[in-house]
């Protein structure tokens, strides 16, 4: 069973039930009435201590990252996260599933700094099967965090093609993997809202 969270004041119960036949091989898909669930199914390529989805209803849709909450941060060293993004591009040129977007998260323990580079492009058919579509680069967007605890500052993101934005995050219970989200709007007003699923020396996604 999943528990929803909408901006701290709670929200639906998803359980085995409420499954429907997934739009995308890429996820578990939930439906109740006019919300939808959709949590990734580590298939394509596993994502092992942490993983993202989305939610959505008729008032707005979000992506998320999840895992064990932490009670402690690494302190010394220097490590390197590697991992997947999902979300969604909507602008003048229609809308985009970043599906399969990669991200590198660089943390430097000692200085207490996050450095962020995330590898995006976007794929035709957002809520259906997206996956047997190829992806089209949209860029790099980088970004500095700093930490004084499991979770991230909010700070300011550098898009492609004079984008801004914000990102946000956290380190995961067992300090081996971090989750993302974050937002981009273009000059001509398109946007981007998406979350990164993270694990400590995932050499494939590099």
């Amino acid at each position: 069973m999943y528990q929803t969270d909408v901006n701290g004041f709670g929200g639906s119960r998803f359980s085995a039930q409420d499954m429907l036949p997934k739009p995308s091989r890429a996820h578990d898909y939930f439906r109740i009435s006019a919300e939808e669930f959709e949590l990734y199914r580590n298939a394509e390529r596993p994502i092992i201590y942490a993983t993202f989805g989305r939610w959505s209803d008729h008032s707005g849709i979000c992506f998320f990252a999840a895992g064990a909450p932490a009670n402690s941060f690494l302190v010394d060293g220097v490590y390197e996260f590697a991992g997947l993004v999902d979300g969604i591009l909507t602008g003048s040129g229609g809308t985009s599933r970043l599906f399969g977007s990669t991200a590198i998260v660089q943390m430097d323990a000692n200085r207490r700094t996050v450095q962020v580079t995330l590898r995006l492009s976007g794929r035709e058919a957002p809520f259906g099967e997206f996956l047997d579509s190829a992806p089209a680069s949209l860029g790099e967007a980088t970004a500095q965090l700093t930490y004084a605890g499991p979770q991230f500052s909010v700070s300011p993101l550098s898009g492609p093609d004079g984008a801004t934005g914000t990102i946000t995050g956290e380190i995961y219970g067992n300090l081996v993997s971090v989750g993302l989200v974050f937002e981009l709007v273009y000059p001509n007003g398109d946007r981007i809202i998406g979350a990164v699923a993270a694990d400590l020396d995932y050499e494939e996604l590099k």
